[in-house]
């Protein structure tokens, strides 16, 4: 069973406690926000309980994030010479570390 799966059993059973001890004390009990109760069971209306199920996120992209390439040529010029600090190693590129390939 997956984390998604557990999370989903879990919301399903708010719902359930909820049309048995009302929404206020099942919240209470299950740790939720009755607020995270009130946009879940719009959702469920509008479409079905499935709705409920966790989704994966997508990996974030970073604006600032290098090249693959550039990234692995920083990598193999630092473990080539491991007495560099950073600043000296960016000084001994020379202005190859933002050449292609």
């Amino acid at each position: 069973m997956t984390n998604g799966d557990q999370t989903f059993r879990h919301r399903v059973r708010l719902f359930a406690r909820a049309g048995e001890i009302g929404v206020a004390r099942a919240c209470r009990e299950l740790g939720y926000h009755r607020s995270w109760y009130y946009r879940w069971k719009l959702l469920v209306e509008r479409h079905c309980l499935g709705i409920l199920i966790a989704r994966e996120r997508l990996r974030p992209w970073m604006p600032n994030q290098p090249a693959p390439w550039l990234e692995q040529q920083v990598l193999a010029m630092a473990l080539g010479s491991p007495g560099l600090v950073p600043r000296r190693l960016s000084a001994s590129c020379g202005g190859r570390c933002g050449e292609g390939t």
